[in-house]
């Protein structure tokens, strides 16, 4: 395969991983692993690995040194500001929408589906102040792997992390029962029957701004990828709203983005078996043995994993892998769609058997088999767009002319978007033993570092109030 845009946030990850940043919420290790996991995959399946330079001013040149092996995509300041103008055009119709205790909106609420993560708020006390709380809904069976989703909650609340533009403390639409907003000062009734203030609280404040950032960020990458014609890597919490996102652009194509959603969610040992339609975008799901764990035990640590990953894409399955895989991409970028699918189709089986053979030459076995982390690739998404076709979001101009520099450091053969299985891949790295302890070797702890758990609510009592908690 050509380049990768890869983004800023899992290369956080990967310096949180790798004890350049202190970690202060333990549940955050995981999501980080697998941010390492998907950049030692670019690296291996990728002739090039980008980024864009436009990191925290205060912190950009020791990133840059950090990671002087990935080319830097470097925007002039006109063109990067006229990215933005495209992105926020997108990002301001996004507005995370509560209301009577779930999100409602057509962006967050398929998000969390999509990451099979039940949220609901209620008004709960604290210091004899109740304020509006986050947490997870557990059914009638007591039935939610809590660790699971505090993990993936501690993703989004790292968002910010990478934040350097202020987001808007106003940004959501928070809803009571009878449809009135509620603004921070609210008043409810106790089980009492008693009125008592009740505020909307900095948690979920937070949780607010990190889903505008992460929308933000996630439009940001997908034009700049769509511009450049690179394929596009975003850590995997973003991935679920991209699909959603894409899915707003393009409404004509929902089987397609069901047949993604599909390999997402299907085991991690399963391989689509068929491409269903000539005319579709194609999408290939290879199960590949978690990479990071070969390479942190073969050279002693995760920070010489990443020399070792430059080593290993020198040799002969994995030149030929990406040369491979490089072919699928030419055929989109020079043939007619009928005819790239089915030259792509009988180049795909072989690309399968070839990664059959680098999984078993190269898997290690933990105490649960060998650890899967599949790598999910979605190519020539802009065949969704009939010729002359804008997006059906409203104001968008359709082209960035000025990033045509970046157009010819990046030539463009598509807009392609690699995905991954986060919740199978947080179910195997959960699962990985010593070698969990290897990876996690180099991590650094914040002094008051601790896990800290996502608060839960059992279905049952969601609609009761007790001496500490009424529902919205």
């Amino acid at each position: 395969m050509g380049r990768a845009i890869i983004d800023n946030s899992t290369l956080t990850a990967v310096q949180r991983l790798l004890g350049e940043i202190p970690i202060y919420n333990k549940h955050e290790i995981d999501g980080d692993i697998l941010a390492f996991e998907t950049l030692i995959q670019s690296i291996l399946f990728f002739d090039e690995v980008c980024y864009v330079n436009d990191y925290k001013s205060a912190y950009r040149d020791k990133r840059n040194t950090y990671f002087s092996y990935l080319k830097q995509i470097n925007i002039d300041d006109d063109s990067y500001k006229q990215l933005l103008i495209e992105t926020s055009k997108f990002s301001d119709e996004i507005i995370p929408q509560i209301k009577d205790g779930l999100f409602v909106d057509s962006d967050f609420k398929p998000f969390f589906e999509l990451l099979k993560m039940h949220n609901i708020f209620t008004w709960d006390m604290s210091s004899s102040v109740y304020y509006l709380t986050q947490k997870m809904l557990m059914d009638s069976k007591n039935e939610l792997n809590i660790d699971k989703y505090s993990k993936i909650n501690q993703m989004i609340f790292s968002e910010l992390n990478d934040g350097f533009i202020k987001p808007s403390s106003d940004k959501h639409i928070i809803l009571d029962s009878s449809g009135q907003p509620i603004r921070n000062v609210h008043r409810i009734y106790d089980k009492e029957g008693c009125i008592k203030e009740a505020h909307i609280g900095k948690q979920v404040e937070l949780l607010m701004a990190n889903l505008s950032w992460l929308a933000y960020r996630t439009i940001f990458y997908t034009i700049m990828a769509k511009e450049t014609g690179g394929t596009l890597i975003l850590h995997p919490i973003r991935n679920s709203f991209q699909i959603n996102f894409l899915r707003k652009v393009y409404p004509q194509s929902t089987d397609v983005f069901r047949q993604l959603i599909s390999s997402i969610n299907m085991p991690a040992e399963k391989t689509i078996k068929s491409i269903f339609a000539s005319t579709q975008p194609l999408i290939t799901k290879f199960s590949l043995p978690m990479f990071s764990i070969v390479l942190t035990n073969k050279a002693g640590s995760p920070t010489e994993a990443i020399n070792a990953a430059y080593q290993l894409k020198n040799e002969g399955d994995f030149v030929k892998a990406r040369t491979m895989l490089a072919e699928i991409e030419e055929f989109f970028a020079e043939e007619k769609p009928q005819k790239a699918i089915i030259s792509a189709n009988k180049l795909v089986s072989q690309v399968e058997k070839l990664m059959k053979r680098i999984c078993v030459r190269y898997g290690i076995a933990t105490p649960q088999g060998i650890s899967l982390s599949p790598i999910i690739t979605f190519y020539n998404i802009g065949s969704l767009l009939t010729a002359g076709q804008l997006p059906s979001i409203p104001n968008y101009s359709g082209k960035i002319g000025i990033l045509d520099k970046v157009k010819d450091m990046i030539p463009q053969k598509g807009f392609n978007a690699v995905y991954k299985s986060l919740i199978n891949d947080l179910t195997q790295i959960s699962q990985l033993g010593r070698y969990h302890e290897m990876l996690t070797s180099k991590v650094v702890y914040h002094k008051d570092a601790d896990f800290y758990t996502a608060k839960v609510e059992n279905e049952k009592y969601m609609h009761s109030k007790s001496s500490w908690k009424v529902p919205m």
